[in-house]
């Protein structure tokens, strides 16, 4: 895990040496990285299944899952942003680890509710964890769209992040988190999995 994350994240610099150095940036991108993927770990391993070899091949299934899940968000929120992100971590702005690493968080929590429960069938389960992967991101980037459109009226997200402001990306941040977790109870009361099977 550690060596993908390492790949993704900054793959021509050291991300282990960045950290010694005190980049915080890329601390708070991986911090992101791992408490989001241990969420979901912590979901492929609730429940039961009909015998421990089905139950031990959706969790794997599930975690591989996840982690490409996480990497695709990496990307995808980098590509909707208005700055560089990689830059941004090079130059070591912990603005802009905060920023994506409570991404990855808040895109883990309807992934972890996703995977957690009983295992049931292959093709329901798969299609109950890429649906709420989709409406995951969907309200996650409306409910940042709304932030920097609404909330942050003397200044956007990229002010935040290019002005190195810790204070307003940790607002920020904590607003993902808590969209993506008011947006996590509203899919489990809509029982997301019984629309797909």
């Amino acid at each position: 895990m550690r060596k993908i994350v390492d790949w993704v994240v900054l793959w021509k610099i050291s991300n282990h040496q960045a950290l010694i150095e005190g980049n915080l940036g890329v601390g708070f991108l991986e911090s992101g990285y791992f408490l989001g993927f241990g969420l979901i770990l912590g979901g492929t391993l609730k429940g039961e299944a009909t015998d421990w070899q089905t139950g031990f091949k959706s969790s794997l299934l599930f975690t591989g899952l996840a982690l490409v899940s996480l990497i695709l968000v990496y990307f995808a929120h980098e590509g909707m942003t208005r700055y560089n992100v990689r830059q941004g971590l090079r130059d070591g702005l912990a603005s802009s680890g905060i920023e994506s690493g409570a991404v990855l968080v808040a895109i883990s929590l309807p992934l972890r509710y996703a995977v957690s429960g009983d295992f049931t069938d292959w093709v329901p389960d798969i299609k109950s964890f890429l649906l709420n992967f989709a409406a995951g991101l969907v309200i996650l980037y409306l409910g940042r769209w709304l932030v920097d459109k609404y909330i942050l009226t003397s200044c956007t997200v990229s002010d935040l992040i290019e002005n190195n402001a810790y204070a307003g990306m940790v607002v920020l941040g904590g607003s993902f988190i808590t969209i993506s977790a008011i947006a996590t109870v509203i899919v489990s009361q809509l029982g997301v999995p019984a629309i797909v099977q």
